[in-house]
């Protein structure tokens, strides 16, 4: 936002009447640069650590400490990241997918076919498209 401040608070406005859209919906950005004494800025420096022993708030210590030293927690992350691994493969093989069904006028059938996908596989993609 290149003000310098801590947070910024951005509610809709109508821009021809300067009326507020009433709708309630804010937005909310956190300059996350600011690491000052503030509630805000020990949370933001809290946010960069790595080390549970660093951070200032116990209950976000505490967390830390779970997913990185116990080993339910280190494997309940493990699980999250595996999670999320295997979403970022199945958006670039549906996005693979969208990008030869337009340049060579297949059928998504058609491409998973070619590729070889399971029928598991399969209808889990088309589900997706």
């Amino acid at each position: 936002m290149k003000a310098g401040l801590p947070i910024y608070h951005i509610n809709r406005t109508v821009k021809e009447t300067s009326v507020m859209f009433g709708d309630e919906s804010h937005i909310i950005y956190v300059n996350s640069q600011i690491k000052d004494e503030t509630e805000l800025g020990r949370l933001m420096y809290d946010f960069s650590c790595t080390d549970a022993k660093d951070i200032h708030y116990k209950i976000l210590a505490d967390r830390v400490r779970y997913f990185k030293e116990d080993a339910k927690g280190v494997e309940a992350m493990c699980k999250i990241m595996e999670d999320m691994r295997k979403e970022a493969v199945v958006e670039e093989l549906l996005k693979t997918l969208r990008n030869l069904m337009k340049n060579l006028g297949l059928t998504a059938e058609q491409v998973l076919n070619a590729m070889g996908v399971s029928e598991t596989d399969k209808n889990i993609l088309m589900k997706k498209l």
